[in-house]
């Protein structure tokens, strides 16, 4: 995904996160391509935000991959999470938003599907998945701190039309 940010009240991009980096601050107005939300200061943003924990001028290093941020060396007191979903065939398609802990992380499609890469500091994040007016909560064991896991979300569309309240399957790497 490409991102924007604002420099003398004029949008700047597009350009890929490790691009951005050396040039934005812990206020520098961001928005990142298909993404539902709105402008917002960097400390602010879901995926920028552990970088930038307290003011300062320099970030951490982030490097981004040709599909995916992604943070190289995660510290032990973090873990790192992919949310998937592959998608469902529907006649019609509804927008999907993630949220981690009470914070949007991502949007996605009942038919497209979604694939979201974060970093969390608790080690039983608090997911839940809204689409049409249904919001589901998804039940995550405890998870380890330093390890990445892919937690592969399900749906039932003939019982209940919603995410299951269970992942489908948790790899833990």
């Amino acid at each position: 995904m490409k991102w924007y940010y604002e420099k003398n009240e004029e949008p700047q991009g597009p350009f890929f996160l490790e691009e951005i980096l050396p040039v934005i601050t812990h206020d520098t107005l961001v928005w990142r391509e298909n993404s539902l939300e709105d402008w917002v200061i960097a400390q602010k943003h879901p995926l920028l935000k552990s970088i930038f924990t307290e003011p300062i001028n320099k970030p951490k290093k982030i490097v981004e991959n040709s599909s995916v941020e992604n943070i190289k060396n995660p510290p032990t007191n973090n873990i790192q999470i992919t949310l998937s979903f592959d998608g469902e065939w529907m006649i019609l398609d509804a927008n999907v938003k993630i949220f981690v802990d009470e914070v949007l992380v991502g949007t996605g499609s009942l038919k497209k599907g979604f694939k979201i890469e974060l970093s969390v500091t608790k080690n039983q994040p608090v997911i839940v998945v809204k689409h049409a007016f249904r919001s589901q909560n998804i039940e995550i064991n405890k998870l380890e701190f330093g390890r990445n896991y892919e937690i592969i979300l399900g749906y039932d569309r003939y019982l209940k039309g919603n995410f299951n309240s269970t992942p489908a399957r948790i790899i833990k790497t």
